[in-house]
């Protein structure tokens, strides 16, 4: 008897725990959906990398067209930081491109191998974003956050836009989407 009581409360042990870690964690959405509007400032983004060739003006835009065309979240852009209720940064830590993907569809041989066969350019940009309240100046919400991004025939100036674009999506989908669970 003692041992299937402690088989039970090991399996609901294992099993709370797992449900624990699958949970969002310090998500912005249940803070934010209830209020009519939500006034933003999107603070000029800044490019850590050696090589500087990010589109930060283009990344900036993205956030902004991003954030108005969220529908659960009625979310208005504002001019000075003043006037908003909270101020997002954007820092990029890394930006690479690549002309051949690294291999790292690890899942069994036939994929390391058709991995190794298939050659595609790569890109990958890694940034920090921030979430401020725009009142107190307390930090909300701070995530590094990574975008990759494989395609045939994508040269370095074109896979720019295009991760910025996948970077953006992350970011709204890690601090504003509804948690699933």
């Amino acid at each position: 008897m003692k041992k299937v009581l402690f088989a039970v409360f090991m399996i609901g042990a294992l099993l709370i725990s797992h449900n624990a870690e699958c949970r969002m964690k310090g998500n912005l959405y249940n803070a934010l959906k209830n209020k009519d509007q939500v006034k933003v400032f999107v603070h000029d983004t800044k490019d850590a990398t050696a090589a500087r060739k990010m589109d930060l003006g283009e990344l900036r835009r993205e956030m902004e067209d991003a954030l108005t065309s969220r529908k659960s979240i009625n979310f208005k852009i504002v001019s000075q930081k003043e006037d908003a209720d909270i101020i997002i940064t954007c820092d990029v830590k890394e930006f690479v491109w690549m002309e051949e993907d690294p291999i790292d569809d690890v899942y069994g041989l036939e994929g390391v191998i058709l991995d190794a066969v298939m050659t595609y350019n790569y890109a990958r940009v890694q940034a920090v974003f921030s979430v401020i309240d725009g009142a107190s100046g307390k930090v909300l919400w701070t995530r590094k956050l990574k975008a990759t991004l494989t395609q045939a025939e994508m040269d370095e100036e074109k896979s720019i836009p295009l991760v910025n674009e996948r970077i953006i999506k992350i970011f709204m989908r890690k601090c504003f989407s509804k948690s699933h669970g």
